[in-house]
């Protein structure tokens, strides 16, 4: 099911009748291309936040917050969980709304990164985009490919379709795809893990120094755990190295290269899922790209 937008009335009513509690309003706020979220105010003085999207993003999210929580990741209360559109024809979610403060301080992002090692701590069986069958338990779920080689080459198409579309030239695209090619030619015997797929440091909330909570899981997947690393490495130096510290992560200048091509492809499938969407955020990732590319040469 694809989403379709809704109005802040929209989610008063669906918390209203999810929770059986008066809603006076509701406001906006910041999501992305394929995201709406709105703060719904409770009478009791309770906030809650309503989140549609993806069909697929709203069912990783739903499945991937408890098993987050069990890992002893701080993550909102799920209330309502609706991937399938029953309550209002489109996907969506009701979580608890988490105090915070932007940007997280250091210390916050450094339990952040503990607590991200500790996710990673078991493995699960394919790798990629989750794969959740109808009712999936913890068992269940699982990524989309066989290997994590295959989950990297299926990222590597994403190169053709962004040079197809004028937005990367050719030239860094296949500087790019030389090193992924590389990286995943090597042997891979490490066991995919339970990945937040887009770690940066608008995700994670703090108040003062306490962590709150790590948000937004609809790109959780399968796979290498130095992919939620290098994807974190694009949070300002002191607090990456904040988050190295607390996951206890001594990158070699083989890993540091791993992240190096990581970067770039998850930049490049970024910029693909952006043009398909209808954006035109394109430049961030662009950027990001170039320079990762530089750096391979």
């Amino acid at each position: 099911m694809d989403p379709h937008p809704i109005t802040p009335d929209d989610a008063c009513r669906v918390v209203a009748a999810a929770l059986g509690v008066p809603t006076p309003s509701a406001r906006r706020l910041a999501g992305s291309v394929t995201n709406q979220d709105f703060l719904v105010e409770l009478a009791d003085g309770g906030r809650v936040v309503v989140k549609t999207g993806p069909a697929a993003e709203i069912a990783a999210e739903v499945w991937t917050l408890p098993q987050a929580r069990s890992s002893g990741v701080l993550v909102p209360d799920l209330l309502v969980g609706d991937p399938g559109g029953a309550l209002l024809g489109t996907p969506l979610l009701v979580i608890e709304w988490l105090p915070g403060e932007q940007p997280p301080s250091a210390r916050a992002v450094q339990e952040a990164g503990r607590q991200l090692r500790a996710l990673h701590a078991t493995p699960r069986g394919g790798a990629g985009p989750l794969v959740l069958p109808d009712g999936a338990t913890g068992d269940a779920a699982r990524g989309e490919h066989d290997t994590w080689p295959h989950q990297l080459e299926a990222v590597r198409a994403e190169l053709d379709v962004v040079v197809e579309a004028g937005l990367l030239d050719a030239a860094t695209a296949r500087v790019v795809d030389a090193a992924a090619r590389r990286l995943a030619a090597g042997r891979w015997a490490e066991p995919g893990v339970l990945l937040h797929g887009d770690l940066k440091a608008d995700h994670v909330f703090s108040v003062g120094d306490r962590l709150t909570g790590v948000i937004d899981w609809g790109a959780a997947a399968v796979g290498d755990p130095w992919w939620d690393l290098a994807r974190a490495s694009m949070m300002t130096p002191e607090h990456f190295a904040a988050l190295l510290d607390g996951y206890g992560a001594f990158p070699t200048a083989a890993l540091e290269h791993r992240m190096t091509v990581y970067v770039a492809l998850w930049n490049a499938w970024s910029l693909a899922s952006e043009h398909r969407a209808g954006g035109d955020w394109f430049a961030v990732y662009q950027g990001r790209i170039a320079r990762a590319a530089a750096d391979l040469v």
